[in-house]
């Protein structure tokens, strides 16, 4: 037992770390969000922003959601007569707001809203129908049947089962048609959408007789629900969707819990065999355990409250009371947190349960005596917030909780009272009527099954007899065809004789345009000299063309072979890649790679110009770099950068920027922007410094599941003169192992391209670099090379594309 505790404490105290950085980043997404509602130029805009910032709540205060949702429903609300979508987020902004009261334990209030949000999907729905807009049908209907399973939570958790399973067998039904519809029209992701829907119906409906104590039944829904998860979850993991297998992994934890929750009843149903009992008891912690782990990946803060108050109740049972104890306050603490008043009050009831059990445990009186007042005490509070939120089930519970413990301390008056009160609820909730309702229920939706299964064939059948009746069809208008070609071609004929009469005609008109013709021939001669004269020109141009061509070719072999080669980058870098992209022949960027003892040197540099000027400029920087590195062995970043600027203010003869002198060739102001990282390959300590252009790090350190991208600004000032020549600045970090390092110039972020002709931006080129950083460097590479020539599409090119990519692997 004491390693299974050990074992649990460092399960908490790993997730632990994850939790603060998940909460920082909502944090950080609300405040976005926060900022977009007031820059919003329109409604629409302003109710979806208030909705998603309810959603983000959702998980730290349902009050904060509560008043999210209801500014987007009140803003949707006063816009509904002018368009129809104000009317469908209103809708959605009162299903929220039903969601949010039922995780509060306000179970009228949430079926008030509940079913303000069906009327309006439904009004919605009529009108889509009546526009046989597709689309519209498909999507009121989805939002309808989750509505409906919606309703169904709420009626389940006041204990009126048989109105629960009527809502969950609507939805599940219309999640069959839909499912149906989709495979005709084999849309994939409709297929998984509606799959996803009914095995949540199957967990809603197994909740239902689990609470009736038919645990087969339940069980057996579980595992139907269970396996549709697991063949979603294999499914978004071979597309990688991050978001989808969010969802899949959701739904398997509910299924875990919910077979936890049956195995920890079997336990307490089997009291004669003691050890097959614990045998129960232990399996359901297993599923617990389960369904916890995935639980903490995901965030989800009541469903972590709902496994510690199912591992608490389950450790009361095999009388480990501190372990039990422990569970209990955790999942109290969450649920205050979130002001869910029906989890409140389920888990004081556990509490006050948990001590009638230790007070049974007790030899010394006293003791016994105080664990069955705070039972008391525990109860009381639970059974007023569960008269206060309407939970029959809640109120049936502590009742007896109460009876028990007053009974034990002798207080037969209350004892009484509270005796009462448990019969009277349990006949509103378990009476035969109501039992022998729900078995209709389902009996009737499986009749109903059936027929529209019979119903379908019969649909089959006509459409075959339809489609013979198209084939007819199709064989007439064949006919039709032939019989207008015949007449076709007829008129045709007609035309042709008619034409070839006034071929004839034309005839006779030539003979006179001959006669004009051979005036016309003498100018034609003079034309023809005028031409041929035109054609040497192009011609000689065209050889000088050649010729420039040839030389700039020969200039691009000499700058390639200047710049370090790729064998000795692959044996000083590891593993790496280029992407080198000139806009011209030659190119105005350059990337440069050495080693000096310990240090690797490396940098990517974007020189003024194109083509042959810029060139020019790139291997004057090699030169300079070669010199300050290799023979000067000078490696520290910012110091380079400082030598190479006074190397090239010295070379081009640039004066100070305060003169008043305009810039002439004699005056050159041109230049380089660089980044140049040093790194230290024992400690693995980098060096950056870098003029204007900056350097991303993906880093290697986890806390989430997502790898994190930094980004290293160099200064803002070119290698050249400039009005600001201050030194560089130096930057160190502390690399690990498989970290990536990106270097770039500009010109991959400002190519223009895509749907609307902009630039691509530095803000999506990280989006690129962070979602493929898993992959290797050469899939990397072609990648970028991919989404470039995407993006560009039939836009030139506008600048050299320079991007290296590095991997640690010392």
């Amino acid at each position: 037992m004491n390693y299974k505790l050990i074992f649990i404490l460092i399960l908490i105290i790993n997730c632990q770390i994850s939790f603060v950085n998940c909460f920082a980043q909502i944090d950080n997404t609300i405040d976005s969000l926060k900022a977009a509602v007031i820059v919003a130029k329109h409604d629409t805009t302003r109710i979806k922003t208030y909705i998603e910032i309810g959603d983000f709540y959702e998980y730290k205060s349902l009050d904060s959601a509560i008043y999210y949702y209801e500014k987007a429903q009140n803003l949707a609300k006063i816009n509904s007569n002018k368009h129809p979508r104000f009317n469908s987020l209103q809708a959605a902004a009162l299903r929220y707001l039903g969601i949010a009261e039922y995780n509060m334990g306000i179970y009228d209030k949430a079926l008030e809203y509940l079913f303000k949000s069906v009327k309006i999907f439904e009004e919605l729905l009529i009108q889509a129908k009546h526009n046989k807009n597709t689309d519209k049908i498909w999507e009121q209907t989805l939002k309808i049947s989750k509505c409906f399973n919606d309703i169904g939570n709420v009626y389940c958790k006041q204990g009126t089962y048989d109105k629960s399973l009527s809502f969950y067998l609507k939805s599940l039904k219309i999640c069959e048609e839909m499912l149906d519809d989709a495979k005709r029209s084999r849309n994939t992701n409709k297929i998984q959408e509606q799959k996803k829907n009914i095995s949540k119906c199957y967990i809603s409906i197994g909740n239902v007789h689990y609470f009736q104590g038919s645990y087969d039944k339940a069980i057996n829904y579980y595992l139907k629900s269970l396996t549709i998860f697991e063949e979603l979850l294999n499914m978004a993991n071979q597309n990688k969707n991050i978001n989808k297998i969010r969802e899949q992994k959701q739904g398997i934890s509910v299924c875990y819990n919910n077979i936890g929750n049956i195995y920890g009843d079997m336990g307490n149903s089997d009291k004669v065999y003691p050890v097959k009992r614990d045998r129960w008891f232990y399996r359901a912690i297993e599923y617990y355990l389960k369904s916890l782990k995935i639980i903490k990946e995901l965030g989800d803060k009541n469903g972590i409250s709902k496994c510690y108050n199912n591992l608490g109740s389950t450790y009361k049972e095999l009388k480990n009371y501190g372990t039990a104890l422990n569970y209990f306050l955790k999942s109290l603490k969450i649920k205050e947190e979130l002001g869910d008043k029906n989890g409140t009050s389920t888990i004081w009831g556990n509490l006050a349960d948990l001590h009638i059990n230790i007070a049974v445990s007790c030899k010394d009186t006293q003791l016994r005596i105080s664990h069955y007042r705070e039972a008391v005490s525990y109860g009381l509070k639970s059974l007023k917030l569960a008269e206060e939120i309407n939970a029959q089930y809640l109120i049936n519970a502590e009742a007896a909780q109460l009876q028990k413990a007053f009974t034990a301390l002798g207080n037969t008056a209350n004892a009484l009272k509270y005796a009462q009160i448990v019969i009277s609820t349990k006949e509103s909730m378990f009476n035969e009527e109501k039992t022998k309702s729900l078995a209709e229920m389902e009996t009737k939706y499986q009749t109903e099954k059936k027929q529209l299964e019979i119903e379908k064939l019969e649909k089959q059948k006509a459409l075959d007899k339809e489609t013979i009746a198209r084939k007819n069809a199709e064989t007439k208008k064949q006919l039709i065809v032939i019989y207008s070609f015949v007449t076709g071609f007829l008129i045709i004929l007609i035309f042709s004789i008619i034409i070839l009469r006034l071929f004839i005609d034309k005839k006779r008109a030539n003979v006179i345009i001959l006669t004009k013709n051979s005036e016309l021939k003498q100018a034609n001669e003079e034309i023809s000299t005028q031409r041929d004269l035109v054609v040497l020109q192009k011609k000689h141009i065209e050889v000088i063309h050649e010729e420039v061509t040839s030389s700039i070719r020969y200039a691009q072999r000499i700058q390639r072979a200047v710049m370090t080669a790729s064998e000795q980058m692959n044996e000083i870098l590891g593993e790496h890649f280029v992407i080198f992209k000139p806009r011209d022949i030659v190119s105005g960027d350059f990337y440069w790679v050495t080693k000096v003892k310990k240090w690797l040197i490396f940098c990517v540099a974007d020189c003024t110009g194109h083509g042959v000027p810029g060139a020019f400029m790139s291997m004057l920087g090699i030169s300079f770099l070669n010199e300050i590195v290799r023979k000067k062995e000078v490696t520290n970043a910012a110091d380079v950068l400082n030598y190479l600027r006074n190397n090239v203010v010295a070379s081009l003869k640039q004066e100070n920027m305060n003169s008043e002198q305009p810039v002439t060739k004699e005056r050159v102001m041109d230049g380089m922007d660089i980044v140049l990282c040093v790194l230290d390959t024992e400690t693995l300590k980098m060096q950056f410094a870098g003029a204007n252009n900056s350097v991303y790090i993906i880093t290697n350190k986890q806390v989430t599941n997502n790898k994190q991208l930094i980004e290293l600004k160099g200064d803002k000032m070119p290698v050249s003169i400039y009005p600001r020549m201050e030194p560089f600045k130096y930057q160190q970090y502390q690399m690990q192992k498989d970290d990536l390092i990106y270097l770039f110039s500009d010109g991959f972020a400002d190519q223009f391209g895509g749907s609307k002709g902009k630039k691509f931006q530095y803000k999506q080129l990280k989006e690129v670099l962070t979602a493929n950083c898993y992959q290797p460097l050469s899939e990397q590479k072609a990648i970028l090379e991919k989404i470039f020539d995407q993006w560009k599409e039939n836009c030139s090119q506008v600048d050299d594309v320079t991007i290296m990519g590095i991997k640690i692997t010392t």
